[in-house]
């Protein structure tokens, strides 16, 4: 496991500088801390919590070309939705590039692939950088304070509260809801009963 020091942590600040607008950038430190706290609350590593915090959206400013080209090239499957919606593929692109340029773990590599669309089978790091995505201090959405209580009470009905925004946000810009956001709502519910 590789430890988020301050010689590792500063690469990866230069990095995503190089990379990323002003917002975006500060959004991924508000990611990271908020991530932070959750990992300590929920007994998960914080080292990883806070790379994958930090990284998560590293591919975020690619345009849809440069990311459909980079998963291309990169031999990473591209469904019909993510077609649809390009800048979804920020998530499967970010994750390839942190492992390949950080060696990052592989659980911090799914955890950052699965901060868009979530999965079936979530690890408490994925639900925590999906939620803190959402919920970061920076994020001034209505109706995201019952997340954040939540996010500190139970993280999987944060979670459910979490993927029903997503999910609603996505249905008001008239795109389809991916199947595997679905599985996870689903999945996620079950774990609430």
């Amino acid at each position: 496991r590789i430890k988020l020091d301050n010689k590792l942590e500063s690469e990866i600040v230069d990095f995503l500088k190089g990379r990323l607008q002003e917002k975006r950038f500060k959004h991924s430190l508000g990611v990271m801390n908020m991530a932070e706290r959750l990992a300590r609350k929920y007994n998960v590593d914080v080292e990883e919590a806070k790379i994958a915090g930090l990284l998560h959206d590293c591919a975020k400013n690619m345009s849809n070309q440069e990311l459909i080209e980079y998963c291309k090239n990169n031999g990473i499957e591209i469904d019909d939705i993510k077609m649809q919606s390009p800048g979804i593929l920020h998530a499967d692109v970010g994750a390839d590039i942190a492992k390949k340029k950080f060696n990052v773990s592989d659980e911090v590599k799914e955890s950052i692939l699965y901060h868009t669309l979530a999965n079936e089978t979530m690890t408490d790091l994925d639900k925590i950088i999906y939620i803190s995505d959402l919920i970061e201090e920076g994020r001034d959405l209505e109706g995201l304070d019952k997340i954040r209580e939540m996010a500190f009470i139970d993280l999987d009905k944060a979670l459910v509260m979490a993927l029903e925004y997503c999910m609603e946000n996505v249905k008001q810009v008239g795109k389809n809801i991916h199947k595997q956001s679905i599985d996870a709502l689903n999945a996620a519910k079950k774990r609430c009963n």
